[in-house]
């Protein structure tokens, strides 16, 4: 009694990797997608709260970096972040809202980052150091909620979640995902090949 052997199909091999081609890419362009969209969104907010919020100036005060620590994968992880109190006064009623400045840095143990970051606890360090105690900053409030406060443009030294960081991270995702959707498409062509021309 003979048994038929199972023969191996290259052009089903071809198109499995060409599938794996069209989803990576697919991936790729969705999160560079996903990242222009919260550049956008990041940019539109930053625009509302420096141009329709009201302007204030605010005493500083207690300004330090927060660290605390946490596990991530395993392995053990410092969370870094600056703090501060800021006095203002809107029609006579004066405030005090402590408010974290920027934004909060992760160092995970063992993991070099590249490239290098652009916020690092140097810079929280550095820029606790630029604002003692009485130091004043221009900062906006919400009209509606005056305890509710925006930092934009005091803050910038020390986030790294900007428009121009969210862009460069899309660009990130969408080079190597358009490559590899050319380089399915080239693949799905060959594999159909020629198309024949009809005859006159």
């Amino acid at each position: 009694m003979t048994g038929g052997a199972a023969s191996y199909v290259p052009g089903a091999a071809r198109a499995d990797r060409t599938g794996l081609l069209f989803l990576g890419a697919y991936f790729l362009l969705f999160c560079a997608l996903t990242l222009g969209v919260a550049a956008g969104w990041q940019a539109y907010w930053e625009q509302v709260e420096s141009t329709r919020w009201p302007a204030v100036t605010a005493q500083l005060s207690d300004c330090y970096v927060h660290t605390w620590y946490d596990s991530w994968h395993g392995r053990a992880r410092a969370l870094h972040s600056v703090e501060c109190s800021f006095r203002y006064e809107v029609g006579a009623v004066p405030y005090v809202v402590k408010s974290r400045v920027g934004d909060e840095l992760s160092i995970v143990r063992g993991q070099i980052d590249l490239p290098r970051p652009a916020v690092t606890l140097s810079s929280l360090r550095q820029w606790v150091r630029r604002h003692p105690t009485g130091d004043a900053e221009t900062i906006h409030y919400d009209p509606a909620r005056p305890v509710r406060i925006s930092l934009v443009g005091v803050e910038d030294d020390i986030k790294w979640k900007t428009p121009s960081g969210y862009l460069r991270g899309a660009m990130t995702f969408a080079a190597p995902g358009g490559v590899l959707l050319l380089v399915g498409v080239a693949w799905r062509r060959a594999a159909s090949g020629p198309t024949a021309r009809p005859s006159a």
